[in-house]
């Protein structure tokens, strides 16, 4: 079965007092032994929302959604912007599906993964280093249950980020090099420290200049053990120059002094610990309310074998589903509008219907085909892409476009233009919104076709846009113009390949403008 995670409600947010969230440690919390945040029940990602306010202001305060969760610093001097935050909840999204989509890997491949009692967790915090911007934290493994108790293990694979800070530049995050073990503290990280199995130390010491973490050293460790015969020596230094015993000792207490923020370590073996940080979930969801004012829905998850990806800068959702290693693939895209209003929440359930449609299907006949039907081992495909081609504050299309290949000599494709009033969610018609009667429309038309199939030689069969009405045009809004779109196969053969798009020249009824 596949693992699905999801998101504490609401109230793990802003009822911490009564949950079981010591993960989320303290101000001055120093190191615990093991992660003990309750676990984030199994579910879907949600979609990271966009921006809303014209202004860019926060729908929830920033210091109201950021209690609850691990922040160091004052909440009430957080200074990230509203883009700022949502290039954060965007890439904890990314990293949060990464652990779960690794751990999904790793039991496909392995039995250890597969018989052994795991769970995906993932990490984070964020850190004002004094800017009021601040950085963010994230660390992830799978904690194993077994006979004697849990523990915290590597996540194991490649594409999971064990541990990671980030720090933005602009509205970027940009990821800190070369951190491995890792004490944070207010003002410096000290990176390395201790060796895990042999005595000695390899430290270094990342100060903050100006409310950020520097990406050079100031300062740095080194000691290590020898032996010769039956004696034992050291030899040590600091910044390059020899150092004693004691000295590097002084050294040592002064950088990596006990109660840091928050970190990160491991043991000899697969074991690691993070502390300081409480469920990535949590800062996700904190970020998503002052974002849209609302958490991410613990419902909303997706059917089991389908994995989510979403775009915040185009509002896409993408759910693709798990073939089960046959050379296919399948995905279904939907525009996911964050505006308010019954509008787009209608749009969003018109759309919404036709994934759960598509995914309702039975697709076990194209996999067999997949596997057993393809002489030239194809990567077969049935593929709907989406663009939110055109938007008004009183329109907006969106483009819904079909690739299918399943073997033969070529592949097939359509697209799917679809208008809607913003206000209520209903679909308009050409005649509805165009300057012009229905009557106008036509023979607009029909002269722009007649105009393109004499310049291509008569390849239009212009008796299939006889029979249309108006109405039964597609047509797209782009730039506050409305473009009627032609399918591919739609009054030409395969060969010629599509009818360019027809500019409506009479332009929207004031009403629509």
């Amino acid at each position: 079965m596949k693992y699905i995670h999801r998101f504490f409600s609401l109230a793990t947010l802003v009822l911490a007092a009564s949950l079981a969230l010591s993960a989320c440690a303290p101000k001055e919390a120093g190191p615990a032994s093991t992660p003990t945040a309750e676990p984030s029940p199994s579910g879907a990602v949600p979609a990271t929302p966009t921006p809303t306010q014209p202004d860019s202001a926060f729908v929830t305060p920033l210091s109201e959604a950021l209690n609850g969760i691990s922040y160091y610093g004052d909440p009430a001097d957080c200074a990230l912007t509203l883009e700022q935050a949502s290039a954060y909840a965007q890439l904890l999204k990314t990293e949060i599906d990464k652990v779960y989509t690794n751990f999904e890997t790793l039991r496909g491949e392995y039995d250890y993964y597969r018989q052994g009692n795991f769970t995906p967790r993932a990490f984070a915090a964020l850190v004002d280093f004094g800017s009021g911007v601040p950085a963010l934290l994230f660390g992830s493994g799978l904690e194993e249950q077994t006979e004697y108790g849990s523990y915290l293990q590597t996540s194991g694979g490649e594409d999971a980020t064990a541990w990671a800070i980030w720090q933005l530049q602009g509205n970027q995050p940009v990821m800190l090099e070369n951190l491995g073990r890792t004490m944070v503290y207010a003002d410096h990280l000290y990176v390395g420290g201790y060796y895990v199995a042999d005595p000695g130390l390899s430290a270094q010491v990342y100060p903050a200049e100006n409310g950020r973490i520097t990406s050079t050293p100031s300062t740095s460790a080194q000691q290590d053990w020898y032996w010769e015969g039956d004696k034992e020596y050291s030899v040590g230094t600091i910044d390059g120059q020899s150092a004693t015993e004691a000295q590097i000792d002084a050294w040592e207490a002064q950088w990596a002094p006990e109660g840091s923020l928050a970190g990160y370590s491991h043991g000899s073996d697969v074991s690691v610990n993070f502390w300081g940080m409480c469920p990535a979930e949590d800062v996700y969801a904190a970020l998503t309310l002052a974002i849209s004012g609302e958490v991410p829905a613990a419902d909303s998850q997706p059917q089991e074998g389908l994995t989510e990806s979403y775009d915040p800068a185009t509002q896409i959702r993408r759910t693709t589903m798990d073939t089960a290693g046959a050379p296919l693939e399948i995905y279904f895209e939907v525009p996911v509008f964050q505006q308010e209003g019954a509008g787009y929440s209608a749009i969003n359930a018109f759309f919404q219907a036709k994934q759960d449609e598509f995914f309702a299907g039975d697709f076990e006949e194209i996999r067999t085909m997949a596997l057993e039907g393809n002489p030239y081992n194809e990567t077969f495909y049935d593929l709907w892409s989406v663009s939110i081609t055109g938007q008004t504050s009183k329109l907006v299309t969106v483009g819904l476009f079909n690739d299918y290949h399943m073997g033969g000599p070529h592949p097939w494709s359509t697209a799917e233009y679809y208008t809607f009033r913003t206000d209520t969610g209903e679909l308009v018609t050409l005649s509805e919104i165009l300057n012009a009667s229905p009557d106008e429309i036509e023979a607009f038309l029909l002269s722009e076709l007649t105009l393109q199939n004499d310049a291509v030689g008569g390849e239009i069969d212009m008796n299939t846009f006889q029979a249309y009405e108006a109405d039964d045009y597609s047509f797209a809004l782009r730039d506050g113009k409305v473009y009627v779109e032609f399918d591919r196969y739609e009054g030409v053969s395969y060969a010629f390949g599509y009818i360019d798009s027809i500019e409506m020249t009479m332009g929207l009824k004031p009403e629509w403008q």
